[in-house]
């Protein structure tokens, strides 16, 4: 991938935003669930905050992807193909492979590695990104070329996830998005809370106060108190199992979206 040109292109590149802010989610919560209930509460509490941004970075990248997508449909997101594999590459990381671990060291090594930023020097890299951080800085820069041509076509208010008839329990907020100005507003809430290079701390992540490149130290001081050590009691085995196949199916009516799961 490179510059972006076109509207199809940006499109694309928003789908992929919203497959790889899915992909990191199962990351953190198996890690999340092999913590032994009240082992430590601090710790889930940390890695449960992050998993609600990424829900909401993923709900952010398709609202921008609705904003500008005119009549071209949505297309298969994250189903099929398309559907998260563990063990499996993250997107525009450079090569970070993606494993679904018990907490432990390798848990914790991995949330540092999705969480690196880029460097504050580094520009989007034509035909490919090393980090996360580039990649949606190359979006930004499409959606600043293609303004004039993609928010003419319509916003699908109605496809889209907005701040006042949604709750969320975490830091940052959903946005309406309908033209360029609060298509940046999306994705600076996506990059400042966690792929972001610009170097600025968070005001807060979920009920923990700090910044998500400081996850890991948050962790392990959580870690040290006697007792409490999650490390002891997480569940040794890692997740695993058959494939469980998944049929979705989405039910719309006035204000609501409900997302029907059925395990087979």
């Amino acid at each position: 991938m490179g510059r972006i040109d076109s509207p199809e292109d940006l499109c694309e590149h928003l789908r992929t935003a919203v497959r790889l802010e899915l992909s990191t989610i199962p990351v953190y919560l198996a890690a999340m669930w092999s913590i032994e209930e009240d082992a430590n509460r601090e710790v889930q509490a940390i890695i449960r905050s992050v998993v609600m941004e990424e829900m909401l970075h993923m709900c952010l990248a398709a609202n921008v992807l609705h904003a500008v997508r005119g009549d071209e449909p949505v297309g298969t997101l994250i189903t099929g193909e398309h559907a998260p594999v563990y063990p499996g590459t993250l997107t525009h990381s450079a090569g970070l492979e993606l494993s679904l671990h018990s907490f432990g060291p390798a848990a914790l090594d991995l949330f540092c590695a999705i969480e690196h930023p880029a460097a504050v020097t580094a520009p989007p890299e034509p035909g490919s990104f090393h980090t996360i951080g580039q990649f949606y800085e190359a979006v930004g820069d499409g959606l600043v070329r293609l303004a004039p041509e993609v928010f003419d076509r319509g916003h699908h208010p109605e496809c889209q996830v907005p701040p006042d008839r949604t709750y969320y329990g975490s830091g940052g907020r959903t946005v309406l998005v309908h033209n360029l100005a609060t298509a940046q507003d999306a994705l600076r809430e996506i990059v400042e809370q966690g792929e972001g290079h610009d170097g600025e701390p968070w005001e807060r992540f979920g009920s923990t106060p700090g910044d998500r490149r400081q996850l890991a130290p948050e962790i392990k001081r959580h870690t040290a108190h006697p007792g409490r050590n999650p490390l002891k009691s997480a569940r040794v085995v890692d997740p695993c199992g058959r494939c469980l196949a998944v049929e979705l199916t989405l039910h719309r009516a006035p204000g609501v979206v409900q997302l029907a799961f059925a395990g087979r």
